[in-house]
């Protein structure tokens, strides 16, 4: 008889602790930027940015639980959509 994932009690099973592992978790960000000479001491830099540029969807990590049914089970994810920023920075 296994008992690894037994209910909570008195008995508390031979699971090691972290035996559940989740998903690997995937990120890509990205940032281009320009600087621009306006004058001698006045520049602009413009700058562009990506974070998960590639709009990877995460999985957060399975319920760990034994009581709920949904034991083992991943639910959620994790982590931002893809979001992107525009600024503009006037050096002098």
């Amino acid at each position: 008889m296994d008992t690894a994932f037994v209910k909570a009690g008195n008995y508390f099973g031979t699971a090691s602790r972290n035996a559940l592992r989740g998903p690997g978790q995937r990120n890509i960000d990205f940032a281009l930027h320009q600087t621009i000479p306006i004058s001698e001491r006045i520049r602009s830099e413009l700058r562009g940015e990506m974070f998960n540029a590639l709009n990877m969807v995460n999985f957060a990590n399975p319920s760990g639980a034994s009581t709920f049914t949904n034991f083992g089970k991943i639910s959620t994810t994790t982590g931002n959509p893809r979001i992107v920023q525009l600024a503009l920075k006037l050096l002098f």
